[in-house]
């Protein structure tokens, strides 16, 4: 919900503003937000709470919107880098990417669970009341793991070189690149079509003259 009020916003954003401060300007924020609902006191007020989920959806609706957004703009470098446009190559490593973190993600959560004494309702059980070191299990496991990794994704998109002037450019060297190959590719197969001077009649024979 939040990420769909949200890209109109970005999506704005985007023609002022260079895609990675976009992506980078809110981790902060939801790391903040993280970090105050894991040690939120238990047996308060609810409501701060949301407040709070909302606060670090925003920072992370940011950086959800702007990957797919940048992931263009990478592309196009590659194919500057590479003379080919391998598409699939880079959606394919970033959706496995994306797959190991989400399997790594769940089995590094479950084996908290395990670790830390979580109850498992059987079927037509009332919810159990878990132990304060299942509570704090989960506390943990969620700050560790934005902290971790967000502020990874902070670190590496402030290194990242594709701004909007070199986008720009990028556009120009591109169009450059692509005319350069259909130019090139007709007068490769001309030449090779054509023959040598003189090579088709070196071959032949000239008839006899007739003897007078």
């Amino acid at each position: 919900m939040v990420t769909l009020v949200m890209l109109p916003v970005l999506l704005r954003l985007v023609d002022r503003v260079d895609k990675n401060v976009i992506y980078y300007t809110g981790i902060p924020l939801s790391i903040l937000a993280m970090i105050v609902i894991a040690f939120y006191p238990s047996g308060t007020i609810v409501w701060p709470v949301y407040v709070l989920a909302g606060i670090f959806a925003i920072g992370l609706a940011a950086a959800q919107v702007m990957i797919w957004v940048m992931f263009p703009d990478v592309v196009d470098d590659g194919e500057i880098a590479q003379g080919a446009r391998n598409a699939g190559s880079f959606s394919g490593v970033m959706v496995l990417v994306r797959t190991m973190a989400s399997a790594l993600a769940t089995f590094a959560v479950g084996w908290v669970l395990e670790f830390t004494g979580y109850q498992h309702a059987r079927h037509g059980e009332a919810r159990l009341a878990q132990p304060e070191s299942a509570l704090w299990g989960i506390r943990l496991t969620m700050l560790i793991t934005v902290v971790v990794l967000m502020g990874l994704a902070w670190f590496l998109a402030r290194g990242y070189t594709l701004n909007r002037a070199r986008v720009l450019q990028l556009s120009v060297d591109l169009e450059r690149a692509r005319a350069a190959r259909h130019t090139v590719a007709p007068e490769h197969a001309a030449h090779h079509g054509s023959h040598e001077p003189g090579e088709h009649e070196a071959g032949e024979h000239e008839p006899d003259q007739p003897h007078i």
